[in-house]
């Protein structure tokens, strides 16, 4: 992810999803339904403490040109608790999966946020 060899895969990555972002965002504006779209940090996202990363840039900036609804959830796990600390509670041993209390987490940031 950070080695700049791997940007331009990226890329393609993400385009691919922003393509399909699209097609759905028409289905759900034809059904008239509301689309968000959110991200979250990875274990070596926390680890890096960067809370506005390429993928976030690359997603908010697409978000804002599409008029869809945008969460980043990056801030939730990387606010100034120790990295490694915040991976052991919020994240599955050794994958990208949140725990339970990973999951209460955002449960609670998103109850927040939608009745803000």
């Amino acid at each position: 992810y950070y080695d700049s060899s791997f940007i331009q895969l990226s890329d393609k990555g993400l385009n691919l999803c922003m393509e399909n972002i699209r097609l759905l965002d028409s289905l759900c504006r034809l059904r008239k339904i509301n689309l968000t779209l959110c991200v979250h940090p990875w274990q070596i996202q926390v680890m890096k403490q960067d809370t506005c990363d390429y993928y976030v840039r690359r997603w908010a900036d697409f978000c804002k040109s599409q008029n869809i609804d945008f969460i980043n959830l990056f801030p939730v796990f990387i606010n100034g608790e120790n990295p490694e600390a915040a991976i052991k509670k919020y994240y599955l041993l050794h994958d990208n999966h949140w725990s339970e209390q990973g999951h209460l987490k955002v449960a609670h940031y998103l109850l927040k946020y939608m009745f803000q």
